[in-house]
């Protein structure tokens, strides 16, 4: 398997999603390895959500839902942090949905985020991670979704 075959797409929303909870701990002091490979292209990404947000907001749209950040075959310690945050996020919504105070359509979007979380988390417990004494994986944007891994 080439290493293109290893790098691993997420769509943006879930990245979002990730690094938020990766960036919490990192400001606890607990930065793991995911986080500190992806930082710079968090950082990056998080800036220009932020000025889509205020100025194109379907572009903010497309950009969170249409597109998806690609990570280079991510070592084993970055796919053990990535899952990590993936539970404490996942947690964190099934949380949420237990309380129920919620109306019926931000219920379904919760839902819809722990769903689709939760496959993610399984994709990444499930593929191969590059080898331990790799140089950390980067991240980079990709135009639209693709079928990738």
């Amino acid at each position: 398997m080439s290493r293109v075959d290893q790098d691993l797409a997420i769509d943006v929303w879930q990245f979002v999603r990730l690094m938020v909870e990766l960036e919490a701990r990192a400001r606890a002091r607990r930065a793991g390895a995911a986080y500190r490979a992806w930082r710079e292209a968090w950082q990056e990404l998080d800036r220009r959500l932020a000025e889509l947000g205020t100025s194109d907001p379907a572009a903010y749209a497309e950009l969170m839902m249409g597109q998806q950040v690609m990570l280079e075959t991510p070592s084993p310690a970055e796919l053990a942090d990535a899952i990590s945050a993936l539970d404490a996020v996942i947690a964190q919504l099934a949380e949420s949905i237990a309380r129920g105070k919620v109306g019926a359509r931000r219920l379904a979007d919760l839902r819809f985020e722990r769903d689709e979380l939760a496959a993610l988390k399984t994709r990444l417990a499930r593929r191969p991670a590059g080898k331990a004494g790799q140089r950390p994986s980067r991240a980079r944007r990709s135009a639209g979704r693709g079928g990738g891994e």
